[in-house]
């Protein structure tokens, strides 16, 4: 008989299969613990993007004087929803879709600033903030947006017939905000596009902040801007702080590299996400108040074009700066 035969089986050691055992159970309480923490992010997603303060908003100083004016945006799902409009100059209306976090009363002192630049603002509140009806999503909140268009055409052409040329139009977007006005200006014909503190969608900005884990694919609300500013041919004006934790300048950007001509760029140094126009209101509002301008001096001069029967309408540019052209505006501003 051969020794091989003769060889009694090994014993497994015990503290072997004990430490596997040990590392069963904790990859299983692992997995356990994982899968709860995506359902968790899941189902609280929306509580997290929208922060929403939706205490009541009474008008400023009670709504004396002709600052500031409440004004109603019916929606398409049928919601009433409280806008601020800041009467100032009718050769320019702008309509400022803000951030996620609390509520119109909080802007009020920039909105009024911008006011002060040349134009008129309508400050939207969306759905479930400030005292408005409704839950926010990506979807509402486009609806919303969609109402504040219609007010704002609609009060452009009970004032025309008033003005030599036709007022311009500009969508202005404040962090979440630059996703709802990126949207809207692929679907309607505008002046100009403003965008405080952008990004390329909110998967990205989930992925910055959470050291860059997958978990995209778990978003409701994307918002993706960069997939849809390439085809904008409108003037585009960028503002961003060097300094933002929340929205990483790099992620600002890549929207800007996304973008097609005509574009410009503004970093504010030392300015974070909450204090952007604040670190340097000279800055800021200079150069907001120059796209302003130059918007309005583009409408003006359609308008004089179509009176003399040539000229195309709103919205009508082209874009023929080439890709490459287009990266290298990144060095810009």
């Amino acid at each position: 008989m051969s020794d091989d035969a003769r060889r009694p089986e090994e014993e497994p050691d015990p503290r072997f299969e004990a430490g596997a055992r040990r590392v069963r159970r904790l990859a299983l309480f692992s997995g356990r613990i994982v899968l709860l923490l995506l359902i968790l992010l899941f189902l609280g997603q929306r509580w997290l993007l929208f922060p929403r303060d939706a205490s009541p908003v009474p008008l400023p100083d009670g709504g004396v004087g002709a600052r500031v004016r409440a004004v109603t945006l019916r929606t398409e799902d049928g919601l009433d929803l409280t806008a601020w409009f800041h009467p100032g100059s009718p050769r320019a209306l702008v309509i400022l879709f803000p951030g996620n976090g609390g509520n119109r009363g909080g802007r009020y002192e920039f909105v009024q600033m911008i006011r002060n630049q040349g134009c008129s603002v309508l400050q939207v509140e969306y759905r479930g903030y400030g005292g408005n009806p409704g839950k926010p999503s990506e979807a509402g909140l486009y609806l919303d947006a969609e109402a504040a268009l219609a007010w704002a055409r609609a009060k452009l052409a009970a004032e025309r017939p008033e003005l030599p040329t036709e007022p311009a139009l500009i969508l202005m977007g404040e962090s979440l905000g630059t996703g709802v006005a990126v949207e809207m200006a692929t679907r309607h014909p505008v002046d100009g596009l403003v965008l405080h503190s952008g990004y390329p969608s909110i998967p990205a900005v989930a992925r910055a902040q959470l050291g860059g884990l997958p978990i995209g694919w778990l978003g409701r609300d994307r918002f993706e801007s960069a997939r849809k500013i390439g085809g904008l041919t409108c003037p585009k004006l960028f503002l961003h702080g060097k300094e933002d934790a929340v929205i990483p300048l790099r992620l600002g950007d890549a929207l800007y590299i996304a973008a097609a001509a005509p574009k410009e760029r503004v970093t504010i140094e030392r300015a974070g996400h909450n204090d952007l126009w604040i670190a340097d209101v000279g800055r800021y509002f200079g150069r907001l108040r120059s796209f302003l301008e130059s918007c309005t001096e583009r409408s003006a001069g359609r308008s004089a074009g179509r009176s003399a029967g040539r000229g195309p309408g709103r919205g009508a540019e082209r874009d023929t700066e080439s890709g490459a052209a287009r990266e290298s505006a990144i060095l810009e501003g």
